[in-house]
């Protein structure tokens, strides 16, 4: 028999940038396929991020801090789970690129190719010094952070942002599937009182069938499962199905 495991958990705030998508509207409209993302390279406006950070962060640092800025404001406190199945890997890329050439490496540039490198702009820009979790498992690295934070609220935190972060892949990984589009969405996580969710998951049955998009990352199939109000989304990956549903 197969087991299965369940977490139920309310999105009391939520937010999302990428280009051609920054209200509540765009992405509403985007849900509904009435709109589109934009092919033109733009990046957000970070006026929240002290000046030497903003120079710091790249297009995904800024990009993810924009999700942050918006669903927090100002306000600090709140434990963050970052969320990317790639970050940095533009700036890893251009470094071996440049080991291949012999030329120098950058070390501002080594320091924020890191996996944690938008935490640690985060703990910068809150002036946070807790410990921070950042996760990567593969397609299902959204999944896997969920469980990562509503294991931060029953451990006592009254609420968890979760930050879902990515960009497209350089060309020279162009062959493997990791989206097209640069985008970020955050999630601000409480216990489950109205609206909830809930992520249920077990192993794979062998008949079973995923609902993976041809065309859409993992992470903004699952954002458009939110925003689109249907009752249930099915992913499977790996060894694992999940499931996601809705209940208001």
């Amino acid at each position: 028999m197969t087991s299965v495991n369940q977490l139920h958990f309310t999105v009391a705030e939520y937010s999302a940038w990428a280009p051609g998508l920054e209200t509540k509207a765009d992405w509403d409209a985007w849900a509904a396929g009435r709109r589109q993302f934009t092919e033109a390279p733009t990046e957000p406006e970070i006026a929240e991020v002290p000046p030497m950070l903003r120079r710091r962060a790249g297009a995904l640092g800024k990009i993810a801090l924009r999700s942050v800025c918006t669903c927090l404001g100002t306000r600090g406190g709140v434990p963050v789970v970052f969320c990317s199945r790639h970050g940095e890997v533009a700036r890893s890329a251009e470094m071996l690129s440049a080991l291949a050439r012999g030329d120098p490496l950058s070390p501002t540039a080594f320091s924020m190719s890191v996996h944690n490198a938008v935490a640690g702009l985060f703990s910068m820009t809150y002036a946070d010094q807790r410990g921070t979790v950042s996760i990567a498992v593969g397609e299902s690295t959204v999944e896997n952070a969920i469980i990562e934070t509503c294991g931060l609220l029953w451990e006592g935190a009254e609420e968890v942002l979760l930050l879902v972060y990515d960009v497209a892949l350089p060309r020279v990984f162009s062959h493997f599937h990791g989206g097209t589009v640069p985008f970020s969405w955050a999630w601000l996580v409480r216990k489950p009182t109205t609206d909830i969710l809930t992520l249920s998951w077990s192993g794979k049955r062998r008949t079973q069938c995923s609902e993976i998009s041809d065309t859409l990352s993992p992470e903004l199939e699952v954002f458009r499962f939110f925003l689109s109000g249907k009752p249930e989304l099915m992913r499977v990956t790996g060894r694992s199905e999940w499931r996601w549903h809705r209940r208001t």
